[in-house]
């Protein structure tokens, strides 16, 4: 016995041989009532929201087997974002079906949907599987067609997503088994890529004689080059991998807070503290805190950084070894031991240059590679407008509650981005150091800052793009990923399927480039925390001078000690629990890391007033708030980070505006002014 579902007492009767009369547009349109007045052979049932109503054979006017409705409890607004084929109708019901399913002839993955005198006429749409789920509830009214000849359709979303109903349980197919894997081609551009990079370190190597080219590029390195590498050592796999597969959830509101906040805090940078930096004529970002508060306070900042340092690193290093996994198909575990070894040693033999010249490389090799990605990507969905016409209402908005990021979360989250990429993230620090000119300084912040606002575009929209490309590892209504995939791997299976499909080779330089990325970012953080370890802690242990010589090979030796350190985290990540760690294990400990520290070390620069009672207290009432809040509030990123950071500023500027220093300290204090802000002494 077949049934049609009405409102307001609009039923039909239902008679299998003399066929089906469907009144779609009640269906769809009206399909938010409470109840719902169903008429089969017997008349007057009723059925609840919910209720799984079909026919048992094939309606008029449609080629095929049997479909279902299930009726849930909003049918506001509905479209098709995946289909397979569709055949015009001269019997009235696809055409009412089509009416109400597509809205107003909009373009749709690709394919105009044309009204004719008898409705609308919808012509093939690129397949891309068969979503299979078994979930009630939701919104909206779900049609399925389980077959049309040999064709298999993929489900109905209405525009403001609805939950499917299928019977199949669903097939989580690995990643490394739905596309090939790495080809020999790609092998040997691996290889060669690893032959220059070699090459690289060498040539490095010979411009890093002594302390001060060794971690400071000999106050020599070029504006531009400054540039790119401090945006590139902004973002490493950890973009690609948890940051992308955040933004397939979360939309837009991911580019706003990754890369808005990267671009506000440079402009901000480029007037504050870059110029500073570079005039301080330091190794270490933590070198002048001795002359600025004493000595207590240098080691102090020196052994919190160096201490909690080790697992934001290795979150890193796990991060770039998904993107080789999925890629190849090999074991984790091999691919963070082999990429911590390497990622160490070319430091330890090149220093900063290196690394520098690793960040140009790289940047112009997943530059071309990005832009042939995102390309293809919006060629597949249709084009920019008609992919967020495709995904959820929400995540075309700058902020996203839904996804877990809300307009609190980005104010915290951009405050803690102004002092990371201003220095409070040692390495980033060391960029701007290494330039010579205050005056280039500030083009490189800028040229960094416009960088970081147009770049990760062409990152995340393959991310963005994901919930449409691959339908069955997201929730059709909320784009979510669903239990069981880890969206970690979002950006590689997408870049992978692309690039695979259009030269050989290509995939294997994606690989290379995300690996240099990743080791450029590490490669920046172990190569400041053994200079941090060597003048802030070493040298300053030692009552006897230390030659040039021995420091530089305690820099080296402090290297490996830390690259050995970094590994062990990524392997403890890696086996922790869990999957879409990247992400949210990188926003705490950012949270947890820097605040504490880059207060008393940034606002050293500015703010005349502080003591060293203050910068003391601020370090350890910020790890110390944080720890009380985050057991308090562990799912709330703006309290705990938030209230870190208040507590830190009140101990600071508090104690900096009560407290009185000596005559000696306060003309310490101005002579380091006069020397930070260029000003005649």
């Amino acid at each position: 016995m077949g049934f049609v579902v009405t409102t307001h007492d609009l039923a039909r009767t239902v008679d299998d041989e003399a066929g089906v009369e469907v009144p779609v547009l009640a269906l769809v349109q009206h399909g938010q009532d409470h109840m719902h007045r169903v008429k089969t052979g017997k008349r007057g049932d009723l059925v609840e929201k919910g209720a799984l109503l079909s026919w048992p054979r094939a309606s008029p006017g449609i080629v095929g087997a049997a479909h279902d409705i299930e009726i849930l409890r909003q049918a506001d607004q509905v479209c098709v974002t995946r289909a397979g084929l569709f055949q015009q109708s001269q019997g009235g019901v696809l055409h009412l079906l089509m009416r109400d399913i597509i809205t107003d002839g909009r373009r749709l993955n690709g394919t105009n949907v044309n009204r004719s005198a008898h409705g609308v006429l919808f012509q093939t749409i690129r397949r891309t599987g068969l979503l299979q789920r078994t979930d009630a509830g939701g919104s909206g009214a779900m049609l399925r067609f389980s077959s049309v000849g040999h064709h298999r359709l993929e489900t109905f979303l209405c525009a403001r997503r609805i939950h499917t109903s299928q019977t199949s349980p669903l097939d989580l197919t690995s990643l490394q088994e739905q596309t090939k894997p790495m080809g020999t081609v790609d092998y040997v551009v691996v290889f060669l890529y690893a032959i220059a990079m070699v090459w690289l370190a060498l040539v490095a190597s010979r411009r890093s004689k002594g302390t001060d080219a060794y971690f400071a590029a000999g106050h020599a390195l070029p504006w531009w080059m400054a540039a790119i590498s401090h945006h590139v050592s902004g973002y490493s796999a950890v973009v690609f991998v948890g940051f992308a597969g955040k933004a397939a959830s979360a939309g837009l509101s991911m580019w706003m807070l990754f890369s808005v906040p990267c671009f506000i805090a440079m402009m901000i940078g480029a007037k504050l503290w870059a110029p500073r930096w570079s005039r301080l004529k330091v190794l270490t970002p933590v070198q002048y805190l001795e002359e600025r508060y004493g000595l207590s306070v240098r080691i102090a900042v020196a052994l919190s950084g160096i201490g909690v340092k080790f697992i934001d690193l290795g979150i890193k290093l796990y991060a770039i070894a998904i993107v080789v996994q999925v890629s190849t198909g090999w074991e984790r575990t091999p691919i963070i031991i082999v990429g911590g070894v390497v990622t160490c040693l070319y430091v330890l033999i090149g220093g900063l240059w290196a690394t520098v010249l690793t960040d140009l490389v790289q940047f112009a090799v997943q530059f071309f590679l990005s832009i042939i990605v995102v390309t293809a990507v919006l060629a597949a969905v249709g084009g920019w407008g008609s992919m967020w016409d495709q995904l959820p209402e929400a995540n075309s908005q700058l902020f996203n509650p839904d996804a877990g990021l809300p307009i609190e979360f980005w104010f915290v989250y951009l405050i803690v981005v102004v002092f990371s990429y201003n220095g409070g993230t040692w390495g980033l620090a060391q960029r701007f150091i290494a330039v010579g000119d205050a005056r280039d300084t500030q083009k490189a912040a800028l040229l960094s800052g416009a960088l970081f606002l147009v770049y990760p575009l062409v990152i995340f929209v393959p991310a963005w793009s994901a919930p449409l490309l691959m339908p069955e590892f997201f929730d059709p209504i909320t784009a979510a990923p669903i239990a069981g995939f880890d969206p970690d791997q979002t950006y590689v299976l997408v870049a992978k399927q692309i690039l695979q499909s259009m030269a050989p080779g290509l995939l294997g330089l994606l690989v290379c480039s995300m690996f240099a990325a990743t080791m450029s970012m590490i490669d920046s953080d172990i190569n400041s925390l053994a200079a941090v370890f060597t003048k802030d802690v070493w040298e300053r242990g030692h009552k006897q001078p230390l030659t040039d010589a021995q420091l530089t090979t305690v820099g080296r030796l402090a290297t490996l000690a830390f690259g050995t350190a970094v590994l062990g985290a990524a392997l403890a990540v890696d086996g922790s629990a869990g999957i879409g760690k990247v992400f949210s294990k990188t926003v705490q400990l950012f949270a947890a890391i820097l605040p504490p520290v880059a207060i008393p070390l940034m606002f050293g620069m500015l703010f005349k007033r502080a003591t060293v009672r203050g910068a003391l207290g601020a370090l350890v009432g910020g790890f110390a708030a944080f720890a009380i809040l985050k057991n308090i509030y562990p799912d709330s990123f703006a309290i705990y980070t938030g209230g870190e950071m208040i507590v830190a500023s009140i101990i600071f500027f508090g104690d900096g505006f009560l407290s009185r220093r000596t005559p000696e300290k306060e003309a310490e204090v101005e002579a380091l002014f006069e020397r930070i802000e260029g000003r005649p002494s």
